[in-house]
């Protein structure tokens, strides 16, 4: 309901008006106002969309924030090999957030078939024997975070992805794609992000044994 998930939002639940479109040409009834009464018990669906109008700029999209090392999602081509996000709690309460790797959808008619999900893996901790991070595979289940309440520490944390290239057997090209969808145990909000990678092409590169017997340098 529209008034559960404005809740956490104190300026827009109590000082707002918000407007929703109900079909046909805009006109005096078009949007309508809906009231704190009715505001209550709206539903809120997936790609719909409401007016707001507030005293205030309004920074409120949901109990999280997420913000993208880049905005055109989460893809790694041929070479990349991590991708940084940031998730920050924009309430005053703790929030647990999950994330999976989803698979995708086919590709339309004519478009480069997708060959299978990525092999997206999460970084952990750092292992103090030979420093060398841990790692969580989202192929065997959701992962979660709990962030503290805002202003807080904890209250951000950073997800670190990375990719086993090892595992995206195929030829040079081949497209590997998916959806990492992040959304807190409240059920307030489902982000989805693309992530997608390509099997990079040896063509070019050395392979085989070398010895060195001498090494040489000059000084200038």
């Amino acid at each position: 309901m529209a008034g559960v998930f404005l809740g956490p939002s104190r300026s827009l639940h109590n000082q707002a008006e918000f407007y929703r479109y109900v079909g046909g040409p805009p006109g005096e009834t078009n949007p309508v106002r809906l009231w704190p009464a009715i505001l209550r018990n709206t539903p809120l669906n997936r790609s719909e969309a409401f007016w707001v109008r507030a005293e205030e700029f309004n920074r409120y999209f949901g109990p999280v924030d997420v913000n993208l090392q880049s905005p055109a999602g989460i893809r790694f081509g041929t070479s990349g090999g991590q991708y940084r996000i940031r998730v920050r709690n924009t309430i005053d309460e703790a929030v647990v957030i999950s994330g999976r790797l989803v698979a995708s959808e086919p590709s339309p008619p004519r478009e480069r078939p997708i060959a299978g999900e990525v092999p997206l893996l999460l970084r952990g901790k750092l292992d103090l024997t030979d420093l060398t991070p841990g790692f969580t595979r989202f192929e065997d289940g959701p992962v979660e975070w709990t962030l503290q309440p805002r202003g807080q520490p904890g209250s951000e944390v950073e997800v670190m992805l990375g990719l086993d290239r090892a595992a995206m057997t195929g030829d040079p090209g081949d497209l590997f794609a998916g959806i990492l969808r992040l959304s807190d145990a409240g059920g307030l909000v489902e982000i989805d992000l693309l992530v997608s990678a390509e099997v990079a092409s040896t063509t070019g590169l050395w392979v085989g044994n070398a010895l060195v017997g001498e090494v040489q340098h000059n000084l200038v």
